[in-house]
């Protein structure tokens, strides 16, 4: 039987806990800490461009190690536009990567459960599923974990990390 911390590590190997899944941030460069947008956003457009701008700033913390301050970034950003699906999955691999898994959960749950737009069913329905099945790994529920990474293997499969993550389920779950 697989130990969490033995588990843990073999995620971190292929990738379960160490990267964000959108792009890096672009924009005008600060003087100050945080992202440089508007003091306020009025339009919808504006407040989801300026929830974009937290979540590009977050993706820069998480990258220099800055995981709590990264997590109040992400949250900033739901708060301005709760669909916004890259900042509810940066957030839920915030919360893995703390450990906070049923949290990591429930942000990787409404991301999924948002409406189909091309950007995201593209882009990130399939890596979101493999995220959510690792969750599930580190939280040692295999059972769940398969049937999440049978999903994601569906959309996307060639994904060398969701069969990697499925073996990992399989040994977990000690059946043959």
């Amino acid at each position: 039987m697989i130990r969490r911390r033995e588990l843990a590590a073999l995620c971190c190997v292929i990738g379960a806990t160490t990267a964000c899944i959108a792009a890096p941030p672009s924009g005008p460069e600060c003087d100050f800490p945080g992202p440089c947008v508007p003091a306020r956003a009025t339009s919808p457009a504006q407040k989801t461009d300026q929830a974009k701008s937290w979540n590009n700033s977050a993706i820069e913390l998480i990258g220099a190690g800055d995981l709590r301050l990264a997590l109040d970034y992400l949250s900033k950003a739901i708060e301005l536009d709760p669909k916004l699906p890259d900042a509810l999955i940066n957030r839920g691999v915030v919360y893995q990567r703390l450990n906070s898994y049923d949290l990591a959960m429930a942000d990787f749950g409404r991301a999924l459960a948002l409406p189909d737009p091309p950007s995201f069913s593209s882009r990130l329905r399939a890596p979101t599923l493999e995220r959510l099945a690792e969750t599930h790994l580190l939280k040692l529920d295999f059972d769940a974990a398969q049937m999440r990474l049978g999903a994601a293997l569906t959309l996307f499969p060639g994904s060398s990390r969701g069969y990697a993550s499925r073996a990992l389920a399989h040994l977990g779950s000690g059946r043959n």
